[in-house]
């Protein structure tokens, strides 16, 4: 069997390859009144050539993911299926698709989908999303949702969209009774367009005028809010998220002269449109239902010169009758009645960069947490690792003399001459691999490693790439490339002189390829997560490794004579890679089962299979078991049988995990510290609190109540469950007696998962509109946005006024250093209670 790169390159970036970037599919969305509360929903897609999105109705969910409708007000009801269409029927594909090796309907260019639904309340809003995936010929982006939210008592007539449809009026608005607030306004960009200046004026207790200005670019045009049809393009919106606003009294549309606003045959879209050029002004007003409830939104518009446009643009903008930030030490409540979740607490954000304890002299580490939790150098010894076990293989040990037998054909060098083209040769193999770690940096962006490390999706593509390569060591298949790109390095090598010489190294990399990808892919999928340069430094050190020996023996050939004969000790070495990477897909397995509490993988299961695993690997090397690539006349040699035995000893050191405390809760191997998933995630022996802790808080604001009842100061735990470090403080750091004792006693415990999956109760939407729909969102926004961070562990020290005690520490596996920065938070909190 054959699997060529392109589905290895599928399988690890089919979730996460292009985060960060524009989705080549493009929604809109209006919502139609039908009479007696029925009300239809209609999506419409703009699919760019050669992509697709994919159909609600697919027959199986082992392929892409189905477009989906999915309500969160539970305020309606579905009315029959969803329908969908396109415009001409070439633009629905059925058929059996490569990428995913099943029969499939998707579509092309443009989709139009349908959804009845009864609504309970017309005055209470229906929400959701719209959920979908689109992918082209090599590649998928990850689901992306599209937002919708509307008041079905304010549709009027036939249609509404989205964005709120406002009539002008001609009715002067009235002179401000109060300056206008100290809002920032967005910087304006010369390179833009377009600009924004968004204020607010307050009129009366519960009124205030909106006020937003367009400078606009020489040539380029914005679009009225109210435009003559459809079909042309995204009119100018004001658009409220929440519910703080009543009701929008009037809206007027400005200019400075009146010949920049026209309204005339447009060429670009062949339609007459009414726009404006070189200023606008929208003055919305608005009146509110509650005054302490924060006004949040956006104004979404769209700008075009001549010949071409912009995308659909989103300006923020927020405003509070309350006016000024919460004084210093005041009680903080960061959800609204209707929803808004404000995390930002200006006591935690102030005293984050100043705290109000200096513990210097006393030892403590005063500077900033330790975010990544290996360090560039450890990445590249441990891809120097994975060349040395490379070459070990049998797809590339035997390469070596071939390679340098290719050196000494020919007319007879001198040694200067040899030793000038094997370190070319070397150098060679190195600038490959670095370029691939290059390649994966550009793919992923910084803001996308957490994601990629967390996410369940992302983890069940790991576990089912890293089964797939430990079949494949086990050999019955091999992952190769095209043998037509093989045949096109060798030749290119022919032409002799530095590309030849380049072209040859490449050739030795592709021939290898199904030894060397699975280790590539092990140590990639691991840098990626540990920061932008992390790909490239590992695939240094692992070529490092691998072009070392073949520059060696090619510049001094007579070394070949010190060599091993290949044997079966290279087949030996391909399963043991196998039963390794079967043990690593199962902490992918665990990530994703963690994320999102599905309950397949507790502390017992994943202990149990990795002594399984480690198991067979032993019973393997005693040769009571073989692969299909093994001689099955073959001996067992001495240091196979020595292997055996220390993957026995190493099977017995696994089940020794299943052993218990003083407290009746499992105690993790060291080795397994970070791998395996916490003790308390137990079917037999559950508890919820790490390191026999017997009390623990996973809400802020509940340990926070607690803290101040109880006179203690908070211990704040930013923690993950795919979080290895964390794991490694818990069971390595805070287990020691000392510090057990200090966070038992001085301490109340809040540890905040950022990655947990589980929904809440409500989606609670962000002063800037970030929807936050499960409790990872809400905690690692609240990370965020105090401390500046979203690196775990993070351990923050804070007393019952909410004021930061010290610097805030991250990973710490120094016992001292760690009770230092505990005892320096105790000090601080009691001279800080005074």
């Amino acid at each position: 069997m054959r699997i060529i790169l392109s589905t290895l390159l599928l399988l690890s970036l089919v979730s996460f390859n292009l985060l960060g970037q524009d989705s080549p599919v493009k929604y809109t969305w209006e919502a139609k009144a039908l009479g007696e509360n029925e009300y239809e929903l209609v999506f419409k897609a703009k699919i760019q050539d050669g992509w697709y999105t994919y159909s609600q109705y697919l027959e199986s969910e082992d392929g892409p993911i189905a477009t989906s409708i999915n309500f969160e007000s539970n305020n309606e009801t579905k009315v029959g299926k969803a329908t969908e269409k396109t415009s001409k029927p070439a633009y629905k594909v059925s058929g059996f698709d490569e990428m995913f090796d099943m029969n499939i309907t998707k579509y092309k260019k443009n989709l139009e989908i349908k959804q009845k639904i009864k609504v309970t309340d017309p005055n209470k809003k229906v929400s959701g999303y719209l959920e979908y995936m689109t992918c082209d010929d090599t590649k998928c982006m990850p689901p992306t949702a599209v937002e919708f939210e509307f008041v079905p008592s304010s549709i009027e007539g036939a249609a509404t969209t989205d964005k709120a449809e406002v009539v002008p009026t001609e009715t002067p608005v009235e002179q401000p009774t109060e300056t206008p607030s100290d809002h920032p306004a967005p910087t304006v960009d010369p390179n833009k367009p377009v600009n924004w200046v968004i204020k607010f004026n307050k009129i009366s207790e519960d009124e205030v005028d909106l006020i937003a200005t367009a400078t606009i670019g020489e040539g380029w045009y914005v679009y009225s809010q109210t435009l003559e049809s459809e079909d042309g393009p995204i009119p100018t919106t004001i658009n409220f998220e929440g519910e703080a606003v009543v009701e929008e009294v009037s809206n007027v549309e400005s200019t400075s002269v009146p010949e920049n606003k026209l309204k005339m045959m447009d060429e670009v879209f062949d339609m007459e449109l009414t726009k404006f050029k070189h200023d606008l002004t929208i003055t919305q007003r608005i009146k509110v239902k509650d005054p302490k409830t924060p006004i949040i939104g956006y104004l979404n518009y769209m700008t075009c010169d001549a010949t071409k446009c912009m995308p659909p643009t989103d300006v923020e903008f927020n405003f509070s009758f309350k006016g000024g930030d919460i004084p210093v030490g005041e009680s903080f409540n960061p959800y609204s009645e209707d929803g808004v979740y404000t995390p930002a607490n200006p006591t935690l954000i102030e005293t984050n960069l100043n705290p109000i304890g200096n513990c210097n002299g006393n030892g403590v580490i005063n500077k900033t947490a330790n975010v990544a939790s290996m360090g560039w150098l450890t990445i590249f010894l441990l891809g120097f690792a994975g060349g040395f076990v490379a070459l070990l293989t049998p797809c590339v040990f035997p390469m070596i003399p071939m390679t340098v037998s290719l050196f000494s054909k020919g007319k007879k060098k001198s040694k200067a001459e040899s030793i000038k083209n094997a370190l070319l040769f070397g150098a060679s193999i190195i600038v490959i691999y670095v370029s691939l770690g290059l390649v994966i940096t550009g793919v992923f962006g910084a803001d996308a490693l957490n994601q990629l490390s967390t996410h369940w999706l992302m983890n069940l593509t790991f576990f089912l790439l890293f089964t797939v390569f430990a079949v494949s060591f086990f050999g019955y298949f091999e992952i190769t490339l095209p043998s037509s790109w093989a045949n096109k390095a060798d030749q290119a090598s022919m032409k002799g002189g530095f590309l030849g010489t380049f072209f040859g190294a490449f050739s030795i990399c592709l021939v290898s390829f199904s030894c060397t990808g699975p280790i590539i892919g092990t140590l990639l999928v691991e840098a990626v997560k540990e920061g932008f340069l992390a790909p490239a430094i590992g695939m240094l050190g692992f070529s490092i490794a691998l072009a070392l020996p073949f520059a060696l023996f090619a510049a001094f050939p007579s070394w070949l004579q010190s060599l091993p004969n290949s044997g079966s000790w290279m087949t030996t070495m391909k399963v043991i890679l196998g039963f390794i990477e079967l043990a690593l897909g199962l902490k992918f397995l665990s990530t994703a089962d963690l994320t999102q509490h599905w309950g397949i993988m507790p502390y017992e299961l994943f202990i149990g299979l990795w002594g399984i695993i480690f198991g067979a690997m032993a019973i393997y090397l005693f040769g009571l078991i073989r692969f299909p690539h093994d001689n099955p006349n073959a001996k067992i040699s001495n240091p196979r049988k020595g292997l055996g035995v220390l993957a026995s000893l190493l099977t017995v050191y696994i089940f020794s995990g299943f052993m218990t405390n003083a407290k009746g809760t499992f105690v993790t191997p060291s080795l397994l510290s970070g791998l395996a998933p916490a003790v308390c995630y137990s079917y037999v022996k559950p508890c919820d609190c790490p390191a026999t802790l017997d009390e623990c808080f996973h809400d802020y604001y509940e340990a926070l109540a607690y803290a101040k009842k109880v006179n203690k100061p908070l211990l704040v735990d930013f923690t993950g469950y795919g979080c290895v470090n964390c794991r490694k403080m818990e069971d390595n750091v805070w287990t020691k007696k000392k510090v057990n004792d200090i966070i038992r006693n001085e301490y109340v415990l809040v540890s905040l998962y950022v990655d947990d999956r589980e929904k809440l109760d409500k989606t609670l939407v962000t002063p800037n509109g970030k929807k936050i729909r499960n409790v990872g969102n809400k905690w690692a926004e609240f990370q965020e946005v105090n401390f500046v961070t979203q690196s775990q562990p993070y351990y923050v020290l804070v007393n019952t006024k909410e004021e930061v005690l010290n610097t805030p520490v991250g990973y710490t596996p120094d016992e001292k250093e760690y009770i230092d920065f505990l005892n320096c938070g105790v000090k601080q909190f009691k001279e800080s209670m005074k």
